[in-house]
């Protein structure tokens, strides 16, 4: 009686242990698009963003801030022109925008962020790195 319950046991603790196996290898990389959209801010914009994954890899992706009618932050030339009045640093934020998008599309992780290349745009720098890392984890391309 005890070697049948031991039996037992032993086969219930391995069929566990399958299934906790092949749910650990369901992870990786896997193909499709991945979208990220923030809420919005006290200005009407909110974070927006995508990537592309075929083969493991990125093939295409976006990051800008939209507003409820669909205009995109880095083509406002009002917001942009304000930005650079009232900054400090004179940061212009289309160009910020572009390099961040440009950086989605060719990194998996944010820790090579170029800190000059974001200077005066903490709060898009920040939002950046959050819908980034939604991201990369979304598509299996980071932890």
């Amino acid at each position: 009686m005890n070697r049948k319950k031991a039996a037992v046991l032993l086969l219930t603790l391995l069929m566990v242990l399958s299934l906790v196996l092949s749910a650990c290898g369901g992870g990786g990389k896997k193909d499709g698009r991945y979208e990220y959209k923030g809420d919005l801010d006290e200005h009407g914009w909110a974070v927006e963003a995508w990537i592309d994954v075929k083969d493991g890899k990125i093939v295409d992706g976006f990051f800008d801030y939209v507003n409820d009618e669909g205009k995109k932050k880095s083509e406002d030339q009002d917001y942009i022109d304000s930005m650079l009045e009232y900054s400090e640093t004179g940061t212009d934020i289309s160009e910020v925008i572009n390099y961040l998008d440009n950086y989605l599309k060719n990194n998996t992780s944010v820790d090579n962020v170029n800190p000059d290349a974001v200077s005066g745009a903490t709060s898009t720098y920040e939002n950046f790195v959050a819908a980034a890392k939604d991201l990369y984890k979304k598509a299996g391309l980071s932890d």
